[in-house]
């Protein structure tokens, strides 16, 4: 028989809410917290607190009898809501249980791309290749970046030529966050300080060679080819050894510091059977130690952000 959710033993989140700016980031006090629920039988705010003079907030709480229910905290600053991980231990405090907000503004300002991930997938059985790009997005300012007027792109790319049936693949942006037109891609949700992932896929003619342009530059550039004879020139690119991908093959290169404009050349002249049209989860396509640099690049970005008061 299922427990009383009022029998369950009673869970504690407490931490602060803090203001970042460029050097530190200060309690802020008088702020709406509220402690949110997603389950499968209800999801929504379950308690609301303002917090103290020094920026604290404290909630009890009990998870019910769905224990796959997850619980989280939010803040809101500038009209950009601003969540922590989910709760998973009985007790989150300190450290772990900080809400940083930050100022917003819609004036332009640059963005910096510490990952692009050009990912050119076979022939499928339609005649056209699938594309996955990847861009790590690091905001590195301490004010949260917000489009102007709810229409303006905040960061935008260019499809290749060609572009059809765009889609936004699983990363930080999605659905209405995301404006796709043929021939780019525009997110106008919020940047905030720090690195975010955004990931479009689409299909383009399966040409056996074509062109990118680079128009931003990026710290790493990483080029995968679904194809054993796969080449890519340009941007300083260096081939490194192949991977396999859910038992798919793709040649890969490299770059750092890459600077922009640049185009790059790419054949793909296999001419085997086609593979089926399927979808390769682009995820896998991030490789531990390009996973670990971004990281890296993150933490540094946002060190003086996170100094406390």
């Amino acid at each position: 028989m299922a427990q009383h959710e009022s029998a369950m033993p009673a869970r504690e989140v407490r931490g602060r809410v803090l203001n970042g700016s460029a050097t530190t980031a200060a309690p802020l006090a008088n702020a709406w917290v509220f402690l949110h629920r997603v389950g499968r039988e209800r999801a929504g705010k379950v308690d609301s607190a303002r917090t103290d003079a020094r920026g604290g907030y404290r909630f009890l709480y009990r998870t019910g009898a769905d224990t796959t229910a997850l619980h989280f905290v939010s803040a809101s600053r500038g009209g950009v809501t601003y969540i922590n991980p989910p709760l998973t231990e009985a007790r989150v405090v300190g450290a772990d249980a900080e809400l940083v907000v930050y100022d917003t503004t819609s004036r332009a300002f640059p963005l910096t791309i510490r990952g692009r991930h050009l990912i050119v997938e076979a022939v499928d059985s339609t005649g056209r290749r699938g594309v996955v790009e990847v861009y790590d997005i690091s905001n590195d300012s301490a004010i949260t970046r917000v489009s102007a007027g709810g229409t303006a792109a905040v960061f935008e790319i260019g499809l290749l030529d060609g572009a059809r049936d765009a889609r936004v693949e699983e990363g930080d942006f999605r659905g209405d966050a995301v404006r796709l037109d043929g021939t780019r891609a525009s997110v106008l949700a919020p940047i905030s300080p720090g690195v975010h992932q955004f990931a479009v896929r689409y299909t383009v003619p399966g040409d056996t060679a074509f062109s990118a342009l680079l128009d931003r530059a990026t710290d790493v550039l990483e080029v995968l080819i679904e194809d054993v004879n796969g080449r890519v020139q340009g941007a300083g690119l260096t081939a490194v050894a192949p991977v396999v991908l859910d038992g798919r093959s793709f040649t890969r290169a490299l770059a750092q510091d890459v600077a922009a404009p640049a185009v790059l050349r790419l054949r793909a002249p296999t001419t085997g059977a086609l593979v089926p049209a399927s979808k390769l989860r682009w995820l896998a396509v991030l490789t531990v130690v390009g996973a670990a640099l971004l990281v890296l690049l993150a933490t540094n970005a946002m060190r003086g952000a996170r100094r406390t008061t």
